[in-house]
């Protein structure tokens, strides 16, 4: 069984990895720190790891030159996990800054885990239960309305800039409540508000929607409440926001 060693610091992003991650026949262990981690490589068989782009005791890119330049692994690779701080106002998406079920599929790809068994929604021949483009509806009144029928199961949302590039998040629904959000290097409700600044900057947005009998115990620690109070407050903050920027 291949292993991933990963250094995140927000627990309900570690689970969700780890989850999948397991569906797809892999194991992952996680490190407390970049210093943590760099024994667990020095000392166990890891295969690849999974760090965020600032830690603690060093950056991801750091972490990266000291694996492969001090402890000689070339041979593992270091995925870096997108830095929010970095992507915030950009002007294009050319970035991608994939979030968990994309980088989870280069991950497992590059340490040589078979495409077939990618569970959903990181394996892309499997069919969805819902998609479409976000045209006519926005996404708040399209997650309040899906959230009605109490589905289970994982979000896809595809945001495109002018030029073609896309940014993709990924949410989590639980008996039809948002639970877990990944977008741009945020987490949780952050992730959410961050999609949806997103969207109202590039309009063009896509979704997939993967509905699963599993019940996942994961739920970011900012989300606990209904998706409609959710998005309430969501959309009080980007209210608050355009006005401070209409008054600069």
């Amino acid at each position: 069984m291949k292993t991933i060693l990963t250094i995140i610091k927000d627990q309900s992003r570690a689970q969700m990895y780890e989850h999948l991650a397991r569906f797809a026949g892999a194991q992952i262990i996680h490190a407390e720190g970049a210093l943590h981690a760099l024994t667990q490589v020095e000392r166990s068989n890891i295969d690849v790891v999974i760090c965020e782009a600032q830690m603690d005791d060093m950056s991801g890119e750091e972490f990266r030159m000291v694996v492969h330049e001090e402890i000689k692994t070339s041979l593992v690779p270091v995925f870096i996990l997108p830095d929010a701080e970095q992507l915030a106002g950009k002007a294009s998406l050319e970035d991608a800054a994939p979030c968990g079920p994309e980088l989870l599929r280069q991950v497992l790809q590059v340490i040589g885990v078979e495409p077939q068994h990618f569970p959903a929604p990181m394996n892309h021949d499997l069919r969805p239960q819902l998609q479409g483009n976000l045209d006519q509806f926005s996404l708040a009144d399209f997650l309040n309305w899906v959230a009605e029928m109490g589905f289970h199961g994982h979000w896809m949302v595809g945001v495109q800039d002018a030029g073609g590039h896309e940014r993709s998040a990924h949410l989590l629904m639980d008996a039809g409540n948002i639970v877990y959000a990944e977008f741009a290097g945020h987490v949780g409700k952050a992730a959410l508000f961050a999609l949806l600044r997103a969207i109202h900057q590039f309009p063009q947005t896509s979704f997939r929607f993967y509905k699963t009998d599993d019940q996942l115990r994961v739920r970011s620690a900012d989300m606990q409440k209904s998706t409609s109070r959710l998005l309430m407050e969501l959309a009080v903050d980007l209210d608050h926001l355009s006005a401070q920027h209409s008054h600069n």
